[in-house]
């Protein structure tokens, strides 16, 4: 059974096309809602790679991308049947226009096989609340 490898949700994937090479940009992390109270996250793209084992058959696997709005008990999927390339497998979802219309965590699963893998979580902040910032690299601490 392949081994997962990564897992992120962002807002924007490219692939170089030369060496299938992706690069991922603005990972995901915190939402504010508007003023009114709602919000609408108009793109994001789910990302997750398997490491193969070396000498496996060719297998076509099920992925499935759980999206679950705060709020929500149930969220919505989004299947895909995934064939294997040279040493790995990828699934990259690409969804727009999420609306958002309470605080909380928007969750994000990806399950290989109806088995869940692993789990990305947006937090959606009230109106006129700051996500919080990381530190200037002046304050971190030694390594």
């Amino acid at each position: 059974m392949p081994t997962l490898e990564f897992f992120l949700v962002c807002r924007a994937v490219t692939r170089d096309l030369f060496t299938d090479e992706i690069t991922l940009s603005g990972v995901l992390e915190d939402i504010v809602l508007e003023a009114d109270g709602m919000a609408q996250l108009p793109s994001a793209v789910a990302v997750a790679a398997w490491n193969a084992e070396p000498k496996s058959d060719p297998t076509d696997l099920q992925v499935m991308l759980r999206i679950t709005r705060p709020g929500e008990t149930k969220g919505l999927t989004f299947p895909m049947n995934l064939a294997k390339g040279h040493n790995r497998y990828r699934a990259i979802f690409a969804i727009s226009g999420i609306p958002l219309a309470e605080p909380g965590e928007l969750l994000f699963e990806v399950l290989l096989n109806a088995e869940p893998c692993a789990s990305h979580r947006v937090f959606v902040h009230p109106p006129g609340s700051a996500p919080p910032t990381p530190p200037f690299p002046d304050e971190l601490p030694p390594i």
